[in-house]
Parts: C-alpha cells; sequence; structure tokens
C-alpha cells in the first residue's frame, strides 16, 4: 500500500514539472509576456568633430570658424525604414515609432532603440533628418507624441506648432562674446500662389550591405553604429561662416546651406550583426533636459519680443513688420507673415 502511495506521489509531481515546463515553452514565444521590452535592433550615434571625440563645452578647432565651443547641440530623425534581404521584407515604422530626438545633453538619447522589427535580415536603414510636410499636415492626431518631444527637447519654434530640426549653439572665433545660434527646420508655404517653401529635411540612407546584414531574432539585439562629424554642420558641401550672419543662422533662404551639409554628416561607423539579445535599458530618462522657451529666456527664435520661426496657425517664418531679427540686421532673412510654413 506505502508502495503504492509514492508511485501515485511521484506520478503527480511529475505530471506537474512537465505542465510547468510546458507553460514556460509556451510564455518564452509569447512577445507579450517575455518580449515586450526585448531589443530587436538599435541605432547608436556617436558624434564626433573632425573625428575626433566631441564633447559640449569645449574648445574644438574648426576650420572656418576658429575656435568654437558647443553649448548645445540637438537634432530629430523621423520615418525609419529597415530593408531586408534574404527575404525579408522592408519594413516601414510610422512617424511615432521612429521619431527620436538626438540631445547630446543626455547620454540616453544616443540610441534609438526599436522592439517591434520583425525577425530577419536586414542590410539598410533609412532615416529622415527632421520631419516631412506630409506627415506635420496630417495634423497633431496623427503626430500624437511627436510634438510633445519635440517641445520636450526645445526642438519646436517656441510660441506654435511646428519642428525644429537641429539646434546648434556656442561660441566662435575663440571669444566667448562671440554667440553662435544654429536654428534649421522647413519653413514658408507650398501655397500655389504663394509659393516660398524651404525645405530642409533630408532622407539619409545607410547602406552595410557591404559589411554583411544584422539578424533580428530572439536571441539577438543587432546594433548599427553610426559616425555623426558635428564639424560638417558649416563645413561641408558648403562653407559657412557665422561671422557673415552675425552668429545668427535661423529663418534664412540660406538655411538650406545648413541642411545640405548635414545630409552627409551621417555615416556608418560598423555594426554588430549578431550581438546577444537584451532589453531597453530601464535608465533611459534624462534629467535636467528642458524646453529654453519655457523657462523664460526666449532667446531661440525670440529677440526683445520679436518672434522667429514659426507663426500662428502653424505658419513658419518671421514677421515682416520692421522688427524682423533675421540673421543680418536691415536684411531680414526671414519668411513674410504669409508665408504659411509647415514643419
Amino acid at each position: 500500500m506505502k508502495f503504492n502511495l509514492k508511485i501515485a506521489a511521484l506520478t503527480a509531481m511529475i505530471t506537474v514539472f512537465v505542465a510547468c515546463s510546458s507553460d514556460d515553452d509556451d510564455n518564452s514565444n509569447n512577445p507579450e509576456v517575455d518580449n515586450i521590452n526585448k531589443v530587436d535592433a538599435y541605432l547608436e550615434f556617436e558624434n564626433v568633430f573632425e573625428g575626433e571625440e566631441f564633447a559640449l563645452k569645449t574648445d574644438l578647432n574648426s576650420k572656418n570658424n576658429g575656435v568654437i565651443n558647443v553649448t548645445a547641440l540637438k537634432y530629430l530623425i523621423s520615418e525609419i525604414t529597415f530593408y531586408g534581404a534574404n527575404g525579408t521584407e522592408d519594413y516601414v515604422m510610422d512617424s511615432n515609432e521612429s521619431f527620436h530626438i538626438v540631445d547630446l545633453s543626455c547620454k540616453s538619447t544616443l540610441k534609438k532603440y526599436f522592439t517591434n522589427l520583425p525577425d530577419g535580415n536586414y542590410d539598410r536603414v533609412s532615416f529622415l533628418y527632421g520631419v516631412s510636410e506630409e506627415v506635420h499636415e496630417k495634423g497633431t492626431e496623427a503626430q500624437g507624441n511627436m510634438l510633445v518631444e519635440a517641445k520636450k527637447y526645445g526642438l519646436d519654434w517656441g510660441w506654435t506648432l511646428g519642428y525644429r530640426f537641429l539646434t546648434y549653439e556656442g561660441t566662435y572665433d575663440g571669444d566667448k562674446e562671440k554667440i553662435f545660434r544654429v536654428h534649421n527646420g522647413s519653413h514658408g508655404s507650398s501655397n500655389e500662389e504663394n509659393v516660398s517653401r524651404v525645405e530642409n529635411s533630408k532622407k539619409i540612407v545607410i547602406d552595410f550591405s557591404d559589411k554583411g546584414m544584422i539578424l533580428v531574432s530572439d536571441k539577438t539585439s543587432p546594433k548599427v553604429h553610426l559616425s555623426i562629424d558635428v564639424s560638417k554642420i558649416l563645413s561641408n558641401t558648403n562653407e559657412i561662416k557665422l561671422a557673415d550672419y552675425d552668429g545668427r543662422l535661423i529663418i534664412n533662404p540660406n538655411s538650406t546651406l545648413v541642411s545640405s551639409n548635414i545630409e552627409s554628416m551621417f555615416v556608418l561607423d560598423h555594426i554588430h550583426a549578431t550581438d546577444p539579445n537584451f532589453e531597453i535599458p530601464t535608465d533611459n530618462e534624462c534629467e535636467g533636459v528642458s524646453n529654453p522657451n519655457d523657462d523664460g529666456h526666449g532667446h531661440d527664435d525670440k529677440e526683445d519680443g520679436h518672434e522667429h520661426g514659426d507663426n500662428e496657425d502653424g505658419h513658419d517664418g518671421e514677421k515682416e513688420d520692421g522688427h524682423g531679427h533675421g540673421d543680418n540686421e536691415g536684411d531680414h532673412d526671414g519668411e513674410k507673415e504669409e508665408d504659411h510654413g509647415k514643419g
């Protein structure tokens, strides 16, 4: 009788163990249970200056602006697409999923993690520097949290809707009194009756097919490591001397010189094709991140109360009222009030 009881107990234990193992196996294949924070792939943004390590608030020798000291660098990307290889389909992310801001004062923004990338092989990735006019015109509801994030990091025009793609600030010519502010974004109107659109968004394609493919799977979290040469903002295809603009290059037809330089600023450094999988780090928030437009400084796109950037109703451009602090006094390099810019 005792022997039979022992057999029955042992049988029950085995049954429970098999059931638990079966549950574990089922859960391991369910991304909603175990893999919700698993990194499928990620981009890393390594910022350099003429090939050397770059850091804020450091004296740097530039080609055309003397010794510069950068106090702020922020830029945004959107519309990310991963291009499949070996039978894997391309994966086009929606605007909110792909929207990302890099802020050099916030270390965690130097990586963009993806958690919904389908398994497979990929050999290229593309993204947009900035936000397209098409996305902006869809309205705030379609843009979801994009405007909220832009405002949080100060990549908005300060007093109305619209995105700033780049904030690049500091001093130049080795003189602390010579302050520069380079703010870049699209502006002007696409209205057929008054076309004045200045489009500064740029599509960037990173092709690493000659180095192999990244593998997205349950066991991997591959990395595409980018190198961004910050010096190219002002010295690349176009050589921009800050003194020619009194240090201010904001809403200005010549802003296309900046975006043209930025177009080739992003390059591939290397890939980690099959790095072991991991979850998104929990310490991903930055302390002290704020929008300078909210703290009373008003230095980004306003000066002495005269606005720059978007006009009300989301129209970009400066007011043409004799107060247009563009980039050269008396030569108000902004957009007229009636120029309806978006983005």
